[in-house]
């Protein structure tokens, strides 16, 4: 590790200081990208900065992506994939290939790489785990909502 000056390090921790006692104690939702995964250093980097994170006090929440890495597993099993106005259209087929590559590849990697950085983590998915519940709302309140 990079040797930090203690002047330097104590100017750090100042800055510091205000929001990690803002945020103590807090949720803190990291949002994490597919294209921000294909890099093992940077992936390393991205786990350490979690588990700095939870040294601080806060209780982050990594949200991750997986859209390049989806689309590659696509493809190496030949299967197109279709987007409109950037949003990937998605069939029963091509579901089965998005879960398996967001919970059983990348949340599992993501997992592991906290873990072997010290931090605590646990894999959860959205669908298995009963996180989010919702229920489709009539076209007429749907129509009244502002978004």
């Amino acid at each position: 590790m990079e040797k930090i000056h203690s002047s330097i390090r104590a100017k750090i921790l100042a800055e510091a200081l205000p929001y990690m006692q803002m945020y103590d104690s807090k949720y803190v939702v990291v949002k994490y990208g597919g294209h921000a995964m294909v890099n093992d250093n940077l992936a390393d980097i991205f786990a350490q900065n979690i588990v700095m994170l939870q040294q601080a006090g806060m209780k982050p929440v990594v949200v991750h992506g997986g859209g390049p890495q989806i689309g590659e597993t696509l493809k190496a099993q030949g299967v197109e994939s279709k987007f409109h106005n950037g949003l990937r259209i998605t069939d029963r087929d091509t579901i089965k290939v998005v879960e398996r590559v967001l919970y059983e590849i990348i949340n599992t990697d993501i997992v592991k790489k906290i873990k072997k950085h010290g931090g605590k983590s646990i894999s959860l998915s959205g669908n298995k785990d009963s996180i989010i519940f919702a229920k489709k709302i009539d076209k007429y309140l749907q129509n009244r909502l502002k978004y």
